[in-house]
């Protein structure tokens, strides 16, 4: 997805039509933008203390809405971005929905 002029272009991943999150390229970095709904929102913030510095630093200072919030997360650090990666995916597993299980009667 181009994300005109000034932005240059990212990824952007959906289960169905659902997005779970994008994904911004830069030099030696990235940044990752996690929109989580109200009740994924209080999910994550039941396990905060799981998370590393950034996606912590994420979730305590990003803005709030009356539907939840839009993180953006900026993995820039060598030291702590294998971290940051783990975080970023366990977000997305909270912002999926598990799989329907059928039964066979």
């Amino acid at each position: 997805n181009a994300g005109g002029k000034r932005y240059g272009w990212n990824l952007q991943y959906r289960m169905g039509r659902r997005p779970l999150c994008e994904l911004y390229p830069e030099q030696g970095s990235f940044t990752a933008l996690v929109i989580l709904g109200r009740v994924e929102l209080d999910q994550a913030l039941d396990r905060v203390e799981t998370f590393g510095v950034t996606v912590r630093q994420a979730l305590e200072t990003s803005p709030r809405h009356h539907d939840g919030c839009w993180m953006y997360i900026r993995v820039v650090d060598p030291l702590t971005c294998q971290q940051d990666v783990q975080d970023i995916e366990a977000l997305i597993v909270i912002k999926r929905k598990p799989a329907v299980q059928r039964t066979v009667a």
